[in-house]
């Protein structure tokens, strides 16, 4: 095969460029077309490819990178994210399995990290939201054992009554406010009965 040209793709990325060839356009990374010698003119296809191959992962993790950098996310968030930017699915298992051998990927740091974000959610809800994000029943049960639900009901209780009085129609308010975010009947009777006898 043989390349035509290769072109810096945009002046906002110095490092990802555009190789022209006579099978179409492929994105390369500096660091790979540096390490695997690639430059215009006739190249091996079996070289190119696994230039093409390992600049899409080095590109895929960067950018990866890049989406964690503001908040935690959970591995299914990361694949979703790098589905969304046309990965393909060898290039992104490569990611993610680099990201788990760093741990920058762990669906129970992530867990915990949004139990502890979420201290009114009942561990009902908390599951859910979980499930949402992927994480498997083994890591969420292992992560919500921690969680002290009658404690965490309390609080919202407290909270709500600290700024209202007492009365038939705040507690009715403040039922369907705790059942919202996933307490169970029992729970919320035990801890708000117990708030209107003090």
């Amino acid at each position: 095969m043989r390349i035509e040209s290769i072109r810096l793709q945009s002046s906002r990325n110095a490092n990802i460029f555009v190789a022209n060839t006579d099978r179409g356009e492929f994105l390369l990374h500096s660091d790979i077309i540096v390490k695997r010698g690639v430059k215009t003119g006739d190249i091996d296809e079996d070289k190119f490819d696994l230039a093409v191959d390992e600049s899409m992962e080095l590109i895929a993790l960067n950018s990866a990178i890049k989406y964690m950098t503001n908040a935690i996310k959970s591995e299914k968030q990361l694949k979703d994210y790098l589905y969304k930017k046309e990965f393909k699915t060898n290039t992104i298992i490569a990611v993610v399995k680099k990201l788990k051998e760093y741990n920058l990927i762990n669906d129970t740091n992530f867990a915990n990290s949004y139990i502890k974000s979420n201290p009114n959610y009942s561990k009902n809800k908390l599951k859910q939201k979980l499930m949402t994000f992927g994480v498997s029943c083994e890591v969420f049960e292992e992560c919500l054992g921690a969680v002290d639900e009658i404690s965490s009901c309390e609080k919202e209780v407290n909270k709500f009554f600290k700024s209202r009085e007492i009365n038939r129609e705040n507690t009715e308010k403040l039922m369907r406010r705790l059942r919202s975010q996933g307490y169970s009947y029992d729970t919320i009777k035990r801890v708000v009965n117990y708030r209107e006898e003090d």
